[in-house]
């Protein structure tokens, strides 16, 4: 799970990489107030891309529970949370809303193993998951799953390339040149 800790509020001298204007907590914070303070801008690794769950802490106690959607890039190395906001009668912000943060650290973002807070593997196969998003070689059970759905590797291809070419053109494969040709 990630925890990402944030400051006091305070006014920012111009708009950050996400156009906000402030930045940090304060009482009384709506819940969306709290989630666009908090969700980046981040140095986040590789590791970050497996975290289903972010925790905002601050003043030492958990403020507020994040379901990971995704991870935006903002700038060279840096990236925010998009995600949900949890709630009352969600395992994770049941077990750490309003308590103390779970793990200590010297850094404003970190990371722990919780015992709680899985979500199902994106496969089907109904195996439950605290990171990431497929069981090893899952990632390949799904895609030949949706690949039988449209028939062949080459039907699905087709397909996929007919659905790609407004944002994507495939790569067009050139022949080498022959001991005949120019």
């Amino acid at each position: 799970m990630l925890i990402v800790t944030i400051g006091p509020e305070r006014e920012l001298d111009e708009p950050d990489e996400l156009g906000r204007t402030r930045t940090g907590y304060r009482e009384g914070m709506s819940d969306r107030e709290l989630y666009e303070a908090a969700r980046g801008s981040w140095k986040l690794g590789d590791k970050a891309d497996n975290e289903l769950f972010a925790l905002v802490g601050h003043g030492g106690v958990v403020r507020m529970a994040i379901e990971i959607d995704r991870l935006v890039t903002t700038a060279p190395d840096r990236r925010a949370i998009q995600g949900n906001i949890l709630h009352s009668g969600d395992a994770v912000y049941d077990q750490y809303v309003g308590k103390p943060v779970p793990v200590e650290s010297y850094g404003p973002t970190r990371y722990f193993d919780s015992p709680v807070g899985t979500r199902g593997c994106r496969c089907g196969c109904g195996a439950q998951l605290s990171t990431g998003k497929f069981l090893s070689g899952h990632d390949a059970i799904a895609l030949h799953q949706r690949i039988k759905q449209i028939g062949t590797t080459a039907d699905f291809l087709v397909w996929f390339d007919s659905l790609a070419e407004p944002f994507t053109r495939p790569v067009q494969r050139q022949r080498p040149a022959g001991p005949d040709t120019d």
